[in-house]
């Protein structure tokens, strides 16, 4: 899995609106509001940046960590959403296995 990939998968995530029905979309992130102003600049700290590849010569895009900021929301989210992916791809090794089947799944668990 690669960080920059689940930074942007995040990212993404945050720039979310509520459905029109008042309804949370997939990936939407709903916060306790008890949450600071400090824990959301840790969770969009990083900043993505075009890169020249020194060997290849091609244009890449990485994050950047300016000036040493604190960034350990943004770094729980990406270890915590890796480990779905990793999740549901053990899930998967036996039958295919369709992200609405995993949530259900998941659901299911829980109760």
């Amino acid at each position: 899995l690669s960080t920059d990939t689940l930074k942007d998968e995040i990212y993404g995530y945050l720039k979310r609106d509520l459905n029109a029905d008042g309804s949370m979309p997939i990936g939407f992130c709903n916060f306790p509001e008890e949450y600071t102003e400090q824990y959301f600049k840790m969770l969009t700290a990083e900043e993505k940046r075009e890169q020249k590849s020194k060997i290849t010569g091609k244009l890449k895009y990485s994050y950047y960590l300016p000036n040493k900021a604190r960034n350990e929301a943004l770094d729980c989210r990406v270890y915590n959403l890796a480990a779905v992916y990793v999740y549901r791809w053990m899930m998967s090794q036996d039958k295919d296995l369709t992200w609405q089947d995993f949530w259900d799944t998941l659901i299911k668990l829980k109760k």
